[in-house]
């Protein structure tokens, strides 16, 4: 049984921007000013997204399961807590960074191995939010209420969040996907809004497998 799926395209613009950030935590020569600062943008902008997407589970989400599968909700909570606080942790681990010398090496190594413990603590979160959680919510008849909670989760998006959203996203989806999420986006955004998603992923090397 399948229905309304609130995790899979998001969880994967996730896992993308979690493994480019990995990616260049470990090529950063973190003794350089200025590629610790591109290091410290990307990952301040991943972490931007890890807790808006956190909130919005929160705030629409989790009342749903707390009405069909309450015993899901507070493993859940108390993973969202805890890597919230392990991101504060890396956070502050980075800032750090900047007056590492003279074992900066060693200290970005640190960061590294922090960081990508961290993502496979996450990967495992999503899988669970995946593979368990959404099923059961597929089982217990809960569409209606799951229909509603997407309604009120779109509508509460502010349009920059809507690109920002398919910026990250688009690149992350099959073709298959992506192509699905451009025609919801089409019926559910203003012709405006949706010229400039569509001049997003012109930008990107997705152009032409549209």
């Amino acid at each position: 049984m399948s229905g309304i799926d609130f995790y899979t395209n998001i969880h994967k613009a996730l896992r993308r921007e979690l493994f480019n950030v990995s990616v260049l935590a470990g090529s950063t020569d973190v003794s350089d000013p200025e590629a610790l600062a591109r290091l410290r943008a990307a990952f301040t902008e991943v972490a931007a997204l890890l807790r808006d997407h956190a909130r919005h589970e929160d705030d629409f989400l989790h009342p749903v399961l707390g009405l069909h599968v309450p015993d899901e909700l507070p493993p859940l909570e108390s993973e969202h807590a805890e890597l919230e606080h392990r991101l504060d942790e890396l956070e502050h681990q980075l800032s750090r960074l900047e007056t590492a010398e003279p074992e900066s090496h060693t200290a970005g190594l640190g960061f590294y191995r922090a960081l990508n413990r961290y993502i496979s603590d996450y990967l495992a979160h999503q899988d669970r939010e995946e593979s368990d959680v959404q099923p059961r919510l597929w089982a217990c008849e809960s569409q209606g209420d799951l229909g509603a909670m997407m309604g009120r989760f779109v509508a509460a998006l502010a349009p920059h969040d809507i690109l920002r959203n398919a910026a990250y996203m688009l690149p992350a989806l099959s073709p298959a996907e992506r192509a699905a999420h451009l025609s919801k986006l089409q019926r559910s955004t203003s012709p405006e809004l949706f010229e400039q998603i569509q001049e997003r992923l012109a930008a990107t090397s997705l152009a032409g497998a549209r």
